[in-house]
């Protein structure tokens, strides 16, 4: 049986001929000196990017990453820093550059790291980073006071304090080892940190957590990236403003919009319940705070929390946390207008922890008062409020309040979440949260926005008439199964 060509090879041995001949045969292609690939089709910096460990390992073995590489990114502007005593000069490949520098040999504590590499343990990586670095064009080798404090709060956010104590400790051990005579600044850092030193002037992140206000990193990221996208890149579909809109024609609106958001979470009655509830005032006793639930939104919808939109990030979380006290003001265990307290979750993905809440809203809402797009605002809105999840329950309709709140602030039509569309709805949220790919919310959402526009909600037998004929009250999942699809009037 032939064996099967490798992706990358180095020599005549691991890729099976002479690399010359394979080359001019058109078998492979060089990517570097002594590296090549039999992938005739992908770019070249993806299939480093994709094997960058085991040619890292082949070219450098010793190689210990660290400096830089070894905080909270490894590889940065497509440089990887790394510690090696048998190569001096950089490695350069496609999308990757490899800077290596003469060090200290792998500690036994330094995991182990593919490519039969070793990277530097977060104590040694404290350490190398406490060395004075500069670069004009390339990023530097170490860290900076700042990005080094706000690292350490990054930790803090990971580690309970016995664990991050011990990370002390082991720091200062390195330190004596490796002759460091900046510990005094890692101990201030990690000090503050714990909240047993005061607060540095320097790393937003560790003098926010120093007040109780540091944020989830990696949200705030995403965050970043999401709003990038509705404002900088050609999203397919960004709409810009709806036909005028008629008041008549949305007089019945706000009760199919409660009706819909309260389906999307599970608190599920048919219409006909529905319109008791809401319009008659009848609660049946049998589930009173489901009840209560769908007639609340519809109380904030009709009477919302003044004002109707926040001028700042502390004006947003009062104004959600005021819409969250009156939505489960009728369920008090779910603790209606505080933030919560304990970490919530949907299978195994987690939401914001809880001490991180408010700094998390605070700068995902500072990102979002730079999009002036009324849809993409609404949007990045809602988007903000489901992934924090700042609420024991109830986030995902405080969620489409902040949505449609932004809507009708700019004299826009609102958007509702019809049965049919619930599983497409999550689905873009999902895309956002776990990708960062705000596409298919775009979509989704825009294909909404048209929908709600164009339904004659000046009555409920009206309404309820041109409902049934798009398909909106159809349960996804019998409508996948049929081939249903929600259609526009």
């Amino acid at each position: 049986m032939t064996k099967p060509h490798p992706i990358i090879a180095f020599d005549a041995e691991t890729l099976g001929e002479r690399p010359e001949r394979a080359v001019a045969a058109g078998r492979a292609r060089r990517l570097a000196r002594g590296l090549y690939t039999t992938d005739l089709k992908r770019q070249p910096e993806q299939i480093v990017r994709e094997h960058r460990w085991e040619i890292v390992g082949h070219f450098i073995p010793d190689a210990i990453v660290t400096d830089r590489s070894g905080g909270p990114a490894v590889i940065i502007d497509e440089t990887l820093f790394v510690v090696s005593n048998t190569r001096s000069r950089p490695l350069i490949l496609p999308g990757l550059r490899v800077s290596p520098r003469a060090g200290h040999v792998a500690l036994d504590d330094d995991p182990i790291w593919p490519g039969g590499l070793r990277k530097a343990s977060a104590a040694r990586a404290l350490v190398e980073n406490l060395a004075r670095s500069r670069s004009s064009n390339r990023p530097s080798r170490t860290l900076s006071d700042a990005e080094l404090a706000d690292w350490i709060a990054v930790l803090a956010q990971h580690h309970t304090s016995a664990q991050l104590n011990t990370i002390r400790d082991r720091a200062r051990s390195i330190a004596e080892q490796f002759e460091v005579d900046r510990f005094k600044t890692l101990d201030i850092f990690i000090g503050a940190a714990l909240g047993t030193s005061p607060a540095p002037q320097t790393g937003p992140l560790l003098i926010a957590r120093a007040s109780g206000r540091d944020w989830d990193v990696k949200r705030v990221a995403l965050f970043e990236e999401i709003a990038t996208q509705l404002t900088e890149r050609n999203l397919s579909e960004m709409p810009g403003h709806l036909a005028v809109l008629d008041p008549k024609r949305v007089r019945e609106q706000p009760f199919f919009e409660a009706y819909f958001s309260n389906f999307i979470e599970g608190t599920q009655f048919t219409l006909d319940a529905a319109v008791r509830i809401v319009i008659e005032g009848e609660i049946p006793e049998e589930r009173p705070a489901d009840a209560h639930d769908v007639m609340n939104t519809y109380e904030l919808i009709t009477r919302p929390v003044e004002p109707i939109l926040a001028r700042t990030g502390e004006d947003f979380i009062a104004l959600i946390a005021s819409q969250h006290e009156r939505l489960m003001r009728d369920r008090p265990e779910m603790r209606p207008g505080q933030l919560k307290q304990i970490a919530n979750r949907v299978g195994s993905f987690t939401f914001v922890a809880p001490e991180q809440v408010t700094g998390t809203l605070l700068r995902g809402w500072e990102r979002g008062e730079q999009i002036s797009n009324p849809f993409a605002r609404a949007l990045y809105a809602m988007f903000l409020v489901s992934e924090v999840h700042p609420f024991d329950d109830g986030n995902g309709r405080i969620a489409r309040l902040a949505m449609n709140s932004e809507l009708s602030a700019a004299g826009e039509h609102r958007i509702l979440v019809p049965i049919i569309s619930r599983n497409d709805y999550l689905n873009g949220l999902r895309r956002c949260s776990r990708d960062g790919d705000a596409e298919l919310l775009v979509r989704v959402l825009n294909e909404l926005w048209q929908w709600s526009s164009a339904i004659d909600f000046s009555d409920l037998a009206v309404a309820r008439v041109e409902l049934d004929g798009t398909n909106a009250l159809i349960d996804p999942a019998d409508a996948e199964r049929a081939g249903v699809h929600l259609n526009r009037t």
